[in-house]
């Protein structure tokens, strides 16, 4: 029972949005500007300059899975990623059977991760959406020029996804598959010992 309700995934995610916070957050917050633009939080935009948006919010979005896929590092992301398209053999040979070695010794403990990421992001997704329906709020910042007087709360919703939810997300994912798939600087930021094949 103990692992099942283990929280040690999340608690490392948590760890390396706060690591790597400047390059995330910066990054996703141009995203979290964009979007809520494109939600016509400053009143609506023409055509162009919204497919404009949508090439600046997707850019700094691929910058920070860059980032988190290379730990912090720009750099290291592209090594990454370019890595995945080298033709060796054994990265791909044993994939499947390491998953299933993984799962197998880890199900309970990688189950009660999922569990509490599931209530985490519910969490932050039912505080994003008081947060976006509170009249008083909404009602102040139309009157500081900060939004738009015809605007609805959308535009809150997705500024403040784009700072928390989506960002947790990749972070979460990324552990998880790193996890699953037999990363030994996973394993031992999670202070798990899984002995390799």
């Amino acid at each position: 029972m103990k692992r099942l309700l283990s929280a040690r995934l999340m608690r490392w995610a948590f760890r390396f949005w706060l690591a790597h916070g400047a390059a995330i957050s910066g990054l996703m917050l141009i995203s979290a500007v964009g979007r809520a633009a494109q939600m016509k939080a400053a009143g609506p935009i023409p055509g162009p300059v919204y497919w404009g948006l949508e090439v600046v919010v997707e850019s700094a979005r691929v910058l920070t899975l860059l980032i988190i896929l290379g730990d912090g590092n720009f750099r290291n992301g592209v090594a990454v990623v370019t890595g995945w398209f080298q033709p060796v053999d054994w990265k791909w040979s044993g994939l499947w059977a390491t998953v299933n070695n993984q799962w197998a010794r880890c199900w309970p403990e990688m189950i009660g991760n999922l569990l509490w990421f599931a209530l985490t992001a519910w969490a932050m997704n039912q505080l994003i959406s008081m947060v976006s329906e509170n009249r008083v709020m909404l009602d102040a910042l139309r009157e500081r020029g900060l939004l738009h007087p015809e605007s609805t709360g959308m535009p809150i919703v997705f500024f403040l996804k784009n700072l928390t939810v989506i960002p947790l997300t990749v972070i979460f994912e990324y552990g998880f598959l790193r996890w699953l798939t037999g990363n030994s600087r996973v394993w031992n930021s999670l202070k798990v010992y899984f002995p390799t094949q």
